[in-house]
């Protein structure tokens, strides 16, 4: 049970790890105590008192329990197992707090690091979503008018126009390759006039339906289209540690 509790997992190929010099010690006590009363016992004797060679090298007897050491037992002064005790000066327990202190400084630095990185990422993303949430896939526009891809990006233009361009009537420019943008319509007259003659040439930009010149009307990809608050709910994860 001693044994048990004081020496610690490890590989096959590795020495076992105990928790203290001290213990291993004792129980190599214990040990040589064992053989010894093994080799005088007589046959015919009762089985040896293991409790009793416990007893007399590991404590003396006390009230209470203690891991790894029974009940009714306190351990030596030198294991500095009583923890009831606010202070410990054995050289195991400040070697304990040692480490305690160093994982905890340690802790610190990674925390302020990442504090650093979650600034820095949240500048870029200022800096760079900006042109990222303004990019307009347009691809579509050159497909042929029976393509599915095509009807999808008239039903997206469509709503772009509406949130951009809509007049007090309910009308907005026509950019189809008759009109192009001279004459305004009802949302479902511009719609069809696309859907059956397709866009006029060159209209890159959708200026006359609010999109602005500098604005990104390149192909976007699945890639581009993230959320900046994504990345700070990342951070504040992490922040929790």
């Amino acid at each position: 049970m001693f044994r048990m509790f004081h020496v610690s997992k490890t590989k096959a190929d590795q020495p076992e790890e105990w928790s203290t010099g001290k213990a291993k010690e004792l129980y190599l006590e214990m040990e040589d105590q064992r053989l010894l009363e093994e080799m005088i016992r007589d046959d015919g004797e009762e089985p040896l008192d293991d409790w009793g060679i416990y007893k007399e090298i590991v404590a003396k007897p006390k009230h209470g329990k203690i891991r790894g050491l029974g009940d009714a037992m306190e351990p030596p002064n030198e294991l500095c197992a009583s923890s009831s005790s606010k202070s410990c000066t054995n050289g195991s327990c400040l070697e304990r707090e040692k480490e305690i202190g160093e994982l905890k400084q340690e802790v610190g630095t990674l925390k302020d690091g990442l504090a650093d990185m979650k600034q820095l990422v949240q500048a870029l993303i200022a800096n760079v979503a900006p042109s990222l949430k303004m990019s307009i896939d347009k691809s579509w526009m050159q497909l042929k008018l029976s393509d599915p891809k095509y009807f999808n990006g008239v039903a997206s233009f469509m709503e772009f126009a509406i949130s951009h361009a809509l007049d007090s009537d309910g009308k907005v420019r026509c950019p189809c390759r008759d009109d192009k943008n001279t004459y305004r319509f009802i949302l479902t007259t511009v719609q069809r006039h696309l859907l059956y003659r397709g866009f006029m040439e060159d209209y890159i930009v959708w200026d006359k339906h609010g999109e602005k010149e500098d604005s990104d009307s390149s192909v976007t990809s699945d890639s581009e289209n993230y959320n900046d608050s994504d990345i700070s709910a990342g951070f504040d994860q992490c922040d929790d540690v």
